[in-house]
């Protein structure tokens, strides 16, 4: 016999998946089958794998030591794989964080973290040999010793080359709120960019878009795909860009990266839907002039940046009653980089 006891970091999810975990080499019908001859109890009681676990609850195997041994991962290959997970963290961390600028945690509780992303960083990791924030994440908060069995990670994804806030869950049930809340688009999130060409006045793009998943590209269609609606606003017009604010009503993969180029103003920089040769006139012209230049440490990419994030308030959703509620109706900012408004400033001639 064993029993456990489970812990912040766990509560929230069902039985039968707590006991995937504590038994990952089990099959679900053996599971089932246990928790039908109550040979695995929660609270000393018969339970059939669809009730949520609780800090604290007692969850009780009536199994030999050979058979819980038999499904479950040995000891030395969890000491090895922990290892590795806390080496990777710990790299990230150190070479991570001095690109990431000043106090790039903007909020933190016990069930999540609000941080902000430089371009040229990933969220989450595209190849096994990559450190993204996820890893940087990990790594932050083994520096802290603040480890569990959970293991954090970012809820919302930006591009490598787009920067801003990021949403991060470091408890099963922050993942479950956070993760509810940005599938049903009650987060409202705040993009800035800098786009080709002179917008006067604000304006909503209601286009389908279609993804080629062997390409990853994007491309808008007519009366078909998935649904896509962008509202702008410009906030600084220039003559040849244009400093623009755009809200997300949907959050479709490149979403706002093709709308914008849809509409004849490409992001500035924007490697896949942009204008190389406008890219190369605005910039170059722009660095001459010794107004703010194109900062050396600027690469490339799309100059497009998430640049807020406004929580419900308790009374909208029930996932803000919770965990979350400390957030709930707060705005989290992170501005774009100056010279991005400059560079429209200059071209309207206020420089």
């Amino acid at each position: 016999m064993q029993e456990f006891f489970v812990d912040r970091d766990e509560r929230g999810q069902r039985l039968d998946k707590y006991l995937r975990r504590r038994l990952p080499l089990a099959p679900s019908s053996f599971i089932y089958k246990m928790l039908r001859k109550k040979n695995i109890t929660l609270q000393g009681k018969k339970a059939d794998g669809s009730e949520k676990v609780e800090t604290g609850d007692r969850v009780v195997l009536f199994l030999s030591d050979e058979t819980i041994a038999k499904f479950s991962f040995p000891d030395e290959h969890m000491d090895t794989k922990n290892r590795e997970r806390e080496k990777e963290a710990d790299t990230a961390y150190h070479r991570l964080t001095p690109l990431l600028g000043p106090s790039p945690v903007l909020y933190e509780d016990e069930n999540i973290l609000i941080i902000r992303k430089p371009k040229g960083i990933l969220s989450q990791k595209a190849a096994p040999s990559d450190l993204s924030m996820n890893e940087w994440l990990r790594g932050y908060l083994q520096q802290k010793g603040e480890t569990g069995n959970f293991s954090p990670a970012v809820c919302n994804r930006l591009d490598r080359n787009t920067g801003g806030i990021l949403l991060c869950a470091r408890s099963l049930q922050g993942s479950r709120d956070l993760s509810a809340l940005i599938r049903d688009r009650k987060i409202i999130k705040t993009y800035t960019m800098a786009v080709h060409g002179s917008i006067g006045k604000p304006g909503r793009i209601d286009a389908g878009l279609v993804k080629d998943r062997t390409r990853n590209q994007v491309r808008t269609a007519d009366g078909g795909g998935m649904r896509a609606v962008t509202v702008y606003r410009p906030i600084q017009t220039g003559r040849l860009a244009t400093l623009t604010e755009a809200d997300l009503i949907t959050g479709r993969s490149h979403q706002l990266r093709v709308h914008m180029a849809s509409i004849g103003h490409p992001i500035v920089g924007d490697p896949r839907y942009g204008d190389p040769a406008l890219d190369r006139r605005l910039l170059s012209r722009f660095s001459r002039q010794g107004h703010s230049p194109v900062p050396s440490s600027f690469r490339g990419g799309q100059l497009l940046w998430c640049t807020s994030v406004t929580f419900p308030r308790v009374d909208d959703c029930v996932e803000m009653q919770g965990v979350l509620r400390p957030v709930a109706g707060r705005k989290f900012v992170s501005p774009a980089p100056e010279w991005w408004t400059d560079l429209c400033r200059y071209e309207a001639g206020g420089l």
